[in-house]
Order: structure tokens, then sequence, then C-alpha cells
């Protein structure tokens, strides 16, 4: 996590969004068509575990995250599959101890990154750059959380914004 904190402290002071391209940056890439089982992996938590169980629904599945005897499921919306649902299963599932969030600045395509870091390390970033600055670069996730599912207008306007 250590690595984590440094770099979203660099972005912070530099904001140049090379550094998220850069070969050891510590956040990761979901792509859309990604398999949300997978997500868990990307996340480096040790603990996290996804589980998939047969059931009576339109995917013929349901999706558990696990961690520290804790377990949630994903709540997939029938009208659209996103990876949203994974992503705010599992923001719920790791928290306190850890707080998965969006980094803004690659809104618009159909790669998205995300980084992890404890929640101290969240609560200490806000303290040194400000709440509203850094929840506009590393979005908080939560179920309302809209990533994947944005129209394009509403890039867009996010991206204006």
């Amino acid at each position: 996590m250590e690595k984590a904190y440094a770099f979203v402290e660099t972005f912070m002071q530099q904001r140049d969004i090379e550094l998220i391209h850069a070969k050891d940056c510590p956040a990761f890439w979901v792509d859309w068509r990604e398999f949300d089982e997978d997500i868990a992996d990307y996340c480096h938590i040790d603990g996290l575990t996804a589980e998939t169980c047969d059931a009576d629904n339109d995917l013929g599945y349901d999706l558990f995250f696990s961690y520290k005897g804790r377990k949630t499921q994903v709540l997939f919306e029938e009208e659209e599959i996103t990876r949203d649902p994974a992503l705010q299963a599992i923001n719920r599932v790791i928290m306190p101890d850890y707080e998965l969030r969006f980094m803004t600045d690659t809104l618009g395509g159909d790669v998205l990154a995300f980084i992890v870091l404890d929640g101290q390390g969240w609560q200490t970033l806000a303290a040194k750059y400000g709440k509203d600055a850094l929840d506009s670069r590393f979005l908080p996730i939560t179920d309302d959380t809209t990533m994947f599912g944005l129209s394009f207008g509403e890039v867009i306007q996010s991206i204006n914004a």
C-alpha cells in the first residue's frame, strides 16, 4: 500500500496523466468486458475472494465477494451489465480496512483505472490536499457510482466539469 499511497500523492502534486501509464503504477485497469470475478485479484488484497454460485436468474449465476468473514453479493442490474456492480461490491466488502477508488482521469474509454489504499491513507491524503480535490481525481465508489455505465454525453459532461 505504500507504493499506492506514494503514487496518489505524486499524482495529486503533478497531475500528470502519463503517471497512470507507467509500468510500475500501482493502479489497475478494468476493461468493460472483464470477468467480474477477476477484478478481486487485481486489488492485491490478501483474503479478498470471488465466488460464483449457480442461480435461477438471467445470468445463470450469482457472484459474491468475501473478505475477513464478510460477504457481499454483486447486485447486477437487469437492464445493462457493466463492471460497476462488481466494483461497488468489492468496495463494500473491503471497507473500512481498504477503499477502492476510481481514477477519474481515465474516464472516457472502455478501460478505466482504479486504485486501492487503506482507509487511513485516504484520510491523510484528504487532509493534505483537500477532500474535494482528492475526490475529484480519485472518486470514492458507492452503490450509486456510475463508471462504465455512463452515456457518451455524460462522459463529455464529466470531463468538461
